[in-house]
């Protein structure tokens, strides 16, 4: 069972207790919406996930563990395949938008294969997208209540190895009422808090599973807490906040609600008999945007989009009903791409051999003592839609969908406006590039606000870990989308000198 939250940051649940340090908030430019106290903002952080805390602490908890990819729909795909998206064109939502290849295996059908039922609830993002104006009844100056979203017939994820879909389709919908839920591939009405809707669907898979006899594999992407957080969660949610903002409060709640529902869904696997035989594996897509409350990416330099650690290095742990070294902290360097790669290994079932993702099962259970991975690599747009340079944006944003303003603003910071960077991280350091500034910086990976650069007193390694990056450079494939193409060109050229 894999649970993923959406835009959640490092700091926004109770993983690192660095990221409730104050001394790292002090100061911090935040948007107004958002702007709480810090001492509320590391209270309602604690509190927000007690069903996660409790799973953590009973599993492993990957303290360097890092998603491949900065925005929903790469990182997603890296998850699915168990591969980087640079291998299959995917360096940007733009690209992922444009289908998975459909070269690509996605891990589900090999559980498919083996006798597994398989379900996705909530966010898909990995599709072909298509859109039509929703009903003019329905819809208000926020996007997600205006369009139906919906995926091509090749790209639908009943045939990428689920059984069964209920969610949506593309980057975001609305909590209430939204206008882009699918069952399968027939449109549904939003019933409820969309959280609630997800809960109760996947209860029905459980059951279902237990009815066929099946083991299960659920896929459950909750969209909390990507925006839009203008609505309250109900209120056995959104009654244990009170940041002094509205929005810091719905944002939270939003969390809660996620983390309450997976309770439900556990209870329901206790009462089955499932519980103790599942695997349950966490992760959030990526980091947390600048469009949120404190901690966001705790003490971490940089947020969603961008391959800092704040963009990528997320809250990860997996538990398996006290197999593995209950309560324990793995610190050497994992992806999410080592997810079902994992599961698969669980299962019995052969890994593919041209994964980036690797089993982590030996070394969890002791068997093997090195580093699962030498490197890991990323390839991407950076834009900086996501940082503290675009909140004259969010606050602009905000008095337009609230009718505060009739003018919606400028946004010179679009991952479409943005030019392409690239990292390396191995068990040591970060090494990054960026085409922007032609800048590089070298970091060692505990130091999370990337403050020294440690080219000059490193320089073997410099050369060494940039030969590694060109080798992968030279693997990847051109964007799905033409607009990415000349970027990634730029990039390929000045890296590959």
């Amino acid at each position: 069972m894999l649970v993923s939250l959406d835009d959640l940051g490092y700091g926004q649940m109770n993983f690192d207790k660095r990221s409730f340090d104050p001394k790292t908030m002090e100061n911090r430019k935040t948007v107004e919406t958002y702007t709480i106290s810090i001492a509320k903002a590391i209270e309602a952080a604690k509190k927000s996930t007690p069903t996660l805390n409790k799973l953590m602490s009973e599993g492993v908890k990957l303290t360097n563990g890092y998603v491949a990819h900065g925005v929903s729909g790469p990182s997603r795909a890296a998850i699915m395949t168990g591969r980087s998206p640079a291998r299959y064109g995917v360096y940007s939502n733009i690209d992922a938008e444009e289908g998975i290849s459909l070269s690509e295996t996605f891990l589900p059908e090999l559980f498919q294969n083996h006798g597994y039922y398989t379900a996705a609830i909530g966010k898909w993002h990995m599709s072909k997208i298509s859109s039509i104006k929703a009903p003019k009844n329905g819809r208000s100056r926020d996007y997600h209540d205006n369009y139906i979203q919906f995926s091509s017939e090749e790209t639908q994820p009943q045939n990428r190895g689920f059984d069964y879909f209920m969610g949506f389709h593309n980057h975001g919908a609305a909590y209430y009422n939204s206008p882009a839920l699918f069952k399968n591939r027939e449109q549904i009405k939003a019933v409820g808090y969309i959280s609630d809707q997800f809960t109760t669907e996947s209860i029905g898979v459980v059951n279902r599973a237990k009815m066929l006899e099946q083991p299960f594999l659920l896929y459950l992407a909750f969209n909390a807490p990507h925006l839009p957080n203008d609505a309250p969660a109900p209120i056995q949610y959104q009654s244990k906040f009170n940041t002094g903002s509205p929005t810091a409060d719905n944002f939270y709640a939003s969390i809660y609600a996620a983390d309450q529902g997976l309770n439900r869904i556990l209870e329901q696997m206790k009462k089955n008999g499932q519980y103790d035989n599942t695997m349950i594996l966490f992760t959030s897509d990526n980091g947390a945007v600048i469009d949120g409350p404190l901690p966001l990416n705790g003490a971490q330099k940089g947020y969603k989009g961008q391959t800092t650690t704040g963009g990528t290095h997320t809250p990860m742990f997996i538990w398996y009903g006290g197999r593995l070294h209950q309560g324990s902290d793995y610190n050497k360097l994992v992806s999410a791409m080592d997810l079902f790669p994992t599961a698969l290994d669980v299962a019995g079932i052969a890994v593919p051999n041209n994964l980036d993702g690797v089993s982590l099962l030996p070394y969890l259970q002791g068997d093997k003592k090195g580093n699962p991975h030498q490197n890991l690599y990323w390839m991407t747009s950076y834009p900086h839609h996501f940082d503290e340079g675009n909140i004259a944006f969010w606050n602009g944003y905000h008095k337009f969908i609230r009718y505060e303003s009739d003018d919606y603003p400028f946004n010179p910071n679009t991952e479409a406006l943005s030019e392409f960077s690239w990292t390396i991280r191995n068990n040591d350091f970060m090494l990054m590039y960026l085409e922007e500034s032609g800048e590089y910086g070298m970091y060692k990976l505990n130091d999370l606000r990337q403050e020294h650069n440690l080219i000059k007193m490193n320089p073997k390694t410099f050369v060494q870990m940039k030969e590694d990056m060109k080798k992968f450079i030279a693997s990847t494939k051109k964007p799905n989308n033409p607009i990415t193409l000349p970027k990634y060109e730029r990039i390929k050229r000045s890296s590959l000198k």
